[in-house]
């Protein structure tokens, strides 16, 4: 199901897969030059360009998690119809895919780091700690809204528009130094900022990660886990409802 998902994903494409790596440069090169050539928020001593691909990088593959994963089960009602299966499948075949576009990617800010001379720290392996949250924060998104969308419809047609907007209270182009005050606990309050923070941290090798983070850690394995269950529960009747 991956390698078909892959294939259809760019298929009749003049560059194919390239677009892994293509379609985030191209997202990183606006903004290098609105943020940080134009407005020039970033005041920071690591290199912007490699900055705003971490974030990202991370932000991405909670995004398409949520967004594929969240419409898995109504993208393949017609399979659900013919087969039995356990229907987390679909969520963790788009979890696949996105951790591919993920390991591109880290493979990338690998090789910038080799290239700019910035040594690895041992914080680098907490990496993977970051990295299954991140993954379970959009599975978290992604099984309650197969949960809902099956049945309202009207859910999921919103989800982008929030992910979109997630995506401008999240540190994931900017420092967290030019957020006032005032408004820190818009990032406090939001997973992915502690993640995408602790991806900076492992890499850079900045400082610790700040005590306020880690409520929110907590939250997203609290409700991954109750996700789960209730997918769990109501898989059965998926069937009758698409």
């Amino acid at each position: 199901m991956v390698q078909r998902a892959i294939k259809a994903r760019y298929a009749q494409t003049l560059l194919g897969s390239l677009w892994i790596v293509v379609q985030p440069l191209l997202t990183l090169s606006v903004f290098v030059l609105v943020f940080d050539k134009l407005a020039g928020i970033y005041k920071e001593s690591q290199p912007y360009a490699l900055f705003a691909f971490i974030g990202l990088t991370g932000w991405n593959l909670f995004s398409h998690i949520s967004l594929q994963g969240g419409n898995a089960v109504m993208q393949h009602r017609d399979l659900l119809k013919r087969l039995y299966f356990p229907k987390i499948t679909l969520v963790l075949v788009q979890v696949i895919i996105g951790l591919i576009d993920f390991s591109i990617g880290l493979a990338l800010i690998v090789l910038a780091l080799l290239l700019l001379g910035i040594g690895f720290s041992v914080k680098m392996l907490l990496l993977p700690f970051f990295m299954l949250l991140n993954v379970l924060t959009g599975v978290a998104v992604a099984v309650f809204m197969n949960i809902i969308s099956v049945k309202k419809r009207d859910y999921y047609q919103a989800l982008p528009y929030f992910i979109n907007f997630g995506m401008w209270v999240t540190p994931v182009f900017y420092p967290v130094s030019i957020m006032p005050q005032n408004y820190l606990f818009l990032l406090y309050c939001n997973p992915m900022s502690g993640i995408i923070e602790g991806y900076r941290t492992c890499i850079f090798n900045t400082g610790s990660i700040h005590a306020a983070y880690f409520p929110g850690y907590v939250l997203v394995l609290l409700v991954a886990l109750a996700g789960f269950y209730r997918f769990k529960e109501t898989e059965h009747t998926f069937v009758d409802t698409v």
